[in-house]
């Protein structure tokens, strides 16, 4: 599984459209409002880095009012972080 975070601007007065349709995206876990430098944050989990490169490009980045975005892919999956410390823990 990859995941990846996407840090988006958008026009102040279409948050709450946009958030609506993100949420609307399957491949989307969580969409959250924020305040600071950025106004939403949302998480993304896919197969592969091509579905999930496909989702920020063509689903994400293609909704009207979205000003930028940066795109964070994950390094590590949630079931490596968890071996790694069950590793340690012994």
């Amino acid at each position: 599984m990859k995941v990846g975070y996407v840090l988006i601007t958008c026009e102040n007065d279409l948050e709450d459209n946009i958030i609506g349709k993100l949420k609307s995206i399957k491949q989307v876990t969580a969409v959250h409002k924020v305040l600071g430098m950025y106004n939403v944050i949302v998480d993304i989990r896919t197969d592969d880095i091509e579905s999930l490169r496909d989702v920020i490009v063509w689903k994400i980045k293609k909704i009207d009012g979205i000003t930028s975005t940066i795109s964070l892919i994950s390094h590590t999956s949630d079931a490596s972080i968890r071996e790694n410390i069950l590793q340690h823990a012994n």
